[in-house]
């Protein structure tokens, strides 16, 4: 049965899962701004995951015992999930942008959702149609002017290549993140799975919180007796919203629609972040950010009308619900 517009009923609670998650990661900037007037990036970082494996600590506790067990055997991909989605990523995204400009990062992450599509493609087992191509190729030219605003000028040189490089591989990080979870989504809750490689994650990110590195000049444990209630809030929101939330709701949507429609919501998460310095820092709207925001929208919308291969409805509804 469909929805109005070719939207699956069983699956409208997927795509707006999705598009709470876009809203959230494309608001997480405001929150991360508060953060980073007191904290470096990655000791932001550090706090965020630290309250978000509480979170799911706490969570995991009233879970019944048979939901929340894994076996042993995949605890290696556990933490590997946890090593890419979380320690890794963040602290290879953050080197990154100190060597290239915030442009270029945005554009290179859109690349993203088109190496998850045809990684799922190729080595996914997803059977991706003409039109997903379609809608991907459309969606990151909108990408483009949206992040752009006409002025087509990219920075180069020697010290912005190396950042542009690193950038480029943590999007195959998040495209690797994305595509690695589907055997463990198909065998556990999304929640417990997100629960347990934030826990790892984590516990990969805490030698970071204590050594000081180019990235920690000033150590976590040194920064954090001077945080203010703001930065504890901001890093709350991140944790609770962008973390718990947003991982949830899109392992959610790898597990329902495969790896390749949930990478396109990436490109709701500029949209989201224009709209919102539209409204918080008063920025300037162009032609061809409005043109770019609406290429985006069908990009995303072309793609999430499309028959590619999908989990069974059977194996979903085999999964492990979540125990009030």
């Amino acid at each position: 049965m469909t929805a109005r517009g070719g939207v699956k009923v069983s699956h409208l609670g997927t795509y707006l899962g999705l598009v709470l998650t876009s809203f959230f990661w494309g608001t997480s900037f405001a929150a991360a701004k508060i953060g980073m007037s007191e904290l470096l990036p990655v000791n932001l970082v550090i706090l965020r995951f630290i309250l978000a494996s509480l979170l799911f600590g706490v969570a995991l506790i009233f879970l019944r015992r048979n939901v929340w067990r894994i076996e042993l055997a995949d605890l290696p991909r556990l933490v590997w999930l946890g090593f890419l989605g979380v320690s890794a990523y963040f602290v290879v995204q953050y080197y990154g942008l100190t060597h290239t400009t915030s442009v270029n990062t945005a554009l290179i992450i859109g690349t993203s959702p088109i190496i998850t599509g045809l990684l799922a493609a190729r080595v996914g087992g997803e059977r991706l149609v003409r039109q997903h191509y379609v809608g991907m190729l459309v969606a990151f030219v909108g990408l483009f002017l949206l992040i752009t605003k006409g002025n087509f000028y990219l920075t180069h040189g020697e010290s912005v290549l190396k950042g542009d490089l690193l950038i480029l591989f943590n999007a195959v990080m998040w495209s690797c993140f994305t595509l690695a979870g589907k055997r463990v989504v198909g065998k556990y809750d999304p929640f417990v799975v997100v629960a347990y490689l934030s826990l790892l994650g984590t516990l990969l990110l805490l030698p970071l919180a204590f050594i000081s590195t180019p990235l920690t000049r000033v150590t976590f444990v040194q920064q954090l007796p001077t945080l203010s209630l703001a930065t504890w809030g901001a890093a709350g929101y991140l944790a609770l919203t962008c973390s718990v939330i947003g991982y949830f709701f899109w392992y959610r949507g790898v597990q329902r629609l495969g790896a390749a429609k949930t990478a396109m919501f990436t490109y709701l998460n500029p949209l989201v972040a224009l709209v919102t310095s539209l409204i918080l820092f008063d920025e300037n709207i162009t032609g061809l950010v409005l043109v770019g925001g609406a290429l985006v929208l069908t990009g995303v919308y072309l793609t999430t009308r499309t028959r590619a291969d999908e989990p069974q409805a059977e194996m979903v509804a085999e999964q492990k619900v979540i125990s009030n």
